[in-house]
């Protein structure tokens, strides 16, 4: 696990951290697609082959993930699902209707 923010030059700067002290790993998660993006961009410019050496993949599903080279594993959040239910307990809320905690599936 590597602290920061999520960007692209975070993702850079952990996985170059990592070769640097020389700590073995075989996979990458980025906790968004942009860490991933930057992980897999500093892999690839030290020589380390994507996903034969090192798997990468990332969270968000952003259209981006598709143009990279290779193309980034991404997990998609659902964000249709999240926005849907997020309305529908809005407006439950505005017309006065008690919402209840609800737990996102």
């Amino acid at each position: 696990m590597a602290p920061g923010e999520g960007r692209r030059d975070w993702g850079a700067a952990a996985v170059a951290g990592l070769l640097e002290r020389g700590i073995p790993f075989d996979a990458v998660f980025g906790l968004n697609d942009a860490l991933a993006l930057g992980a897999m961009h500093e892999l690839l410019v030290r020589g380390v082959k994507v996903p034969q050496d090192v798997a990468v993949a990332g969270f968000d599903d952003i259209d981006e993930a598709q143009f990279a080279s290779p193309s980034l594993t991404t997990v998609s959040p659902g964000m249709d699902e999240i926005a849907e239910r997020s309305v529908g307990l809005l407006i439950d809320r505005i017309d006065g209707l008690e919402v209840g905690k609800t737990a996102f599936m």
